[in-house]
């Protein structure tokens, strides 16, 4: 008994092997969320938006907002929790990564809350508005002489 295939089942071979090399190389959703906790550790304030998908690869979802102060506001959310097994994920499974200008300012939703609810200062010092005033009735209040 010989084992001699013929052309057409390597040419079977060959084309079953890469779906069952993937197939086994997978990555589960636990891995994935762990991998993304461990990578959140490497990541800095001032790093650029593609320094974070270079680190942390592409998020589960986001979304960019424009500020009132005409810049742009870039949410990266990351699968780093479990809360329910239900397949589902939702918000509280999710990390976000807040970027301005393509710029991380910093991850977590106690940064987004404050986002939303300070209409986005957050605590950033924010350019000063330059304000144009008429001193001369301050002036005539003064004493000078």
């Amino acid at each position: 008994m010989k084992y001699l295939h013929s052309p057409i089942q390597w040419a079977v071979h060959l084309l079953i092997l890469p779906f069952i090399v993937s197939a086994i190389s997978c990555t589960s959703p636990g891995k994935i969320r762990e991998r993304n906790r461990n990578n959140l550790n490497r990541l800095t304030l001032d790093m650029s938006r593609q320094q974070v998908l270079t680190v942390m690869k592409r998020p589960y979802r986001s979304e960019t907002l424009s500020l009132s102060n005409g810049k742009r506001l870039e949410l990266l959310y990351y699968h780093t929790d479990l809360k329910t097994p239900d397949g589902a994920v939702t918000d509280d499974e999710l990390t976000p990564v807040v970027l301005i200008e393509d710029k991380v300012i910093g991850w977590g939703w106690i940064l987004v809350r404050r986002f939303k609810e300070e209409g986005g200062s957050q605590g950033l010092p924010l350019e000063e508005e330059k304000e144009t005033r008429d001193i001369r009735q301050d002036i005539e209040k003064i004493d000078m002489y």
